[in-house]
């Protein structure tokens, strides 16, 4: 599953990451900083991006921010656009 977060200033993603990387460490197969990118131990991958960036090209599953129904438009998953609680039971459940 490919997972799209949009977070609004570096600052605040740098906060997400550290915030995942401390509660979830041990669902967390590799972690890429420079490329804003998240891998669990599923398989799923969750992509960082910032709310200022072009949403061209980008497909997810689910997504959570402003654009995510232009991320999630040909998903065939239930519920496309999630909230950060979503996320959280989501990496619980793993």
């Amino acid at each position: 599953m490919y997972i799209i977060v949009e977070i609004d200033s570096v600052k605040e993603l740098n906060r997400f990451m550290n915030d995942i990387y401390e509660k979830y460490r041990d669902k967390i197969r590799t972690m890429g900083r420079c490329r804003k990118t998240i891998v669990l131990i599923n398989g799923a991958c969750i992509k960082i991006i910032p709310t200022s960036r072009d949403v061209d090209g980008y497909r997810a599953d689910v997504a959570i921010g402003p654009r995510a129904d232009i991320f999630t438009c040909i998903s065939t998953h239930k519920k496309r656009i999630w909230d950060f609680i979503d996320l959280e039971d989501y990496l619980k459940s793993i």
